[in-house]
């Protein structure tokens, strides 16, 4: 019996700490930078120094 429900709970709280980790997509109106990606990363990476 408690199988079953191992796996069902199992499963559960892995699709819940996938949707906690990335979430959906923001919304529109969310007033964060375009300059980043959702997961907060840079859109473009930094140039070395001396280069620009």
């Amino acid at each position: 019996m408690f199988f079953p429900v191992g796996i069902i709970f199992g499963m559960t709280v892995a699709i819940y700490l996938v949707v906690a980790r990335y979430g959906a997509a923001p919304s529109s109106g969310d007033g964060q930078s375009k300059s980043k990606t959702p997961g907060g990363r840079r859109s473009q990476p930094r140039t070395q120094k001396g280069q620009r």
